[in-house]
């Protein structure tokens, strides 16, 4: 038995609770853990306590929520997601924040969730054990652990290792914060400057919907001025292989990265807008683009609602999708506001598809 099967092995035997409580979550943490082991591991092991996230309780993968997985949220997750099992659809903030603030890094840290921490329990001997078999299986160079409980727990039980405590109140435990704990105790920085090497390529056709923080009266006489002082609340991204990516107020730097490796970026009555609210946070040079809403004008004379036009040449009717995800926004309900998102240009892309034959 090799010392992933034995860790596996052993975590089928914890009394619960424990995070991979099915053969399904099993299964997701082995791949994981194989995939991490197969050169995306960074050295740094970050270890948590079920406090700080339940998602793993659902996806048996550490610190990576339902919707994490879905979304493809990471270069790594994306790779990994066709393997997994992924029922729901669950949104987890602080699991968001952590991969949020590791970027579009290469290679990642380890990461790992602990249950059983009260001192002197039978259960927190079995945690133990299980964490000696990880110890094993990732060989990690530098441990570091989140919160006091999890301090305290591998100070009681594992002593002859050196662990750096980060971010010891949880009230701190937001994406910029962790990026700056992160960057500052270098777990982060070696990756972003490996990650470099691969932004040069050119993606393909991209898709977009920006979503302000702040509503504008009337956009069609605003200045360029208002325009980029109501800031990005949200984007998404579908490209041409119908993979989605989101993007939160904070993220608009990676967002005009992606943007600008485009061979093309297409939209609906928005794309000026939406570059200019990108120019409002970061710098941005405007892609090659296509305004399918335009296009229509062009040919038909007329001036369409993206609404008018998915009856007309879909049969569908979305209903009024700007003012739904307006609504999402103002409610800060990231989950559905990235479903509409992805919705929304799931639609657009066969719109565009149906336009062009």
């Amino acid at each position: 038995m090799n010392d992933l099967d034995a860790l596996l092995a052993a975590l089928a035997d914890m009394p619960e609770p424990h995070f991979a409580s099915s053969p399904e979550r099993l299964r997701n943490l082995r791949e994981y853990l194989a995939a991490v082991q197969q050169g995306s591991f960074s050295g740094d092991l970050l270890v948590g306590d079920a406090c700080l996230s339940q998602s793993a309780c659902l996806t048996g993968i550490p610190f990576a929520s339902e919707f994490l997985l879905r979304a493809d949220a990471h270069p790594f997750l994306a790779a990994l997601r066709p393997s997994l099992w992924v029922e729901g659809k669950q949104f987890e903030q602080a699991s968001y924040d952590l991969w949020m603030a590791l970027g579009d890094s290469q290679a990642v840290p380890g990461l790992w969730q602990l249950v059983h921490l009260k001192a002197g329990d039978d259960a927190e001997e079995c945690e133990a054990s299980l964490f000696r078999h990880l110890l094993r299986v990732l060989k990690p160079r530098r441990i570091f652990a989140w919160g006091k409980d999890v301090t305290d727990f591998l100070g009681r039980q594992f002593p002859e290792l050196e662990v750096r405590p980060l971010l010891a109140r949880r009230s701190s435990w937001h994406e910029e914060a962790l990026r700056l704990e992160l960057e500052w105790n270098g777990v982060i920085k070696a990756s972003q400057e490996e990650s470099q090497v691969s932004r040069g390529s050119e993606l393909g056709q991209l898709y977009l919907k920006v979503l302000p923080r702040h509503a504008i009266a009337d956009t069609a006489t605003a200045s360029r001025e208002e325009i980029q002082n109501c800031g990005v609340a949200a984007a998404g991204v579908l490209d041409d292989q119908c993979r989605f990516t989101f993007f939160r107020h904070g993220q608009t730097a990676a967002l005009a990265r992606m943007l600008q490796q485009a061979r093309q970026v297409v939209g609906y009555d928005c794309l000026i807008f939406d570059f200019e609210l990108i120019r409002g946070e970061t710098k941005f040079k405007r892609p090659p683009a296509l305004d399918l809403r335009q296009e229509i004008e062009d040919a038909t004379g007329k001036r369409l609602s993206f609404e008018n036009v998915a009856r007309t040449v879909l049969g569908i009717l979305p209903g009024s999708p700007d003012e739904l995800m307006r609504v999402l926004v103002a409610q800060a309900d990231w989950e559905n506001v990235s479903l509409h998102l992805e919705t929304y240009l799931t639609l657009l892309t066969k719109l565009h598809h149906q336009l062009s034959e």
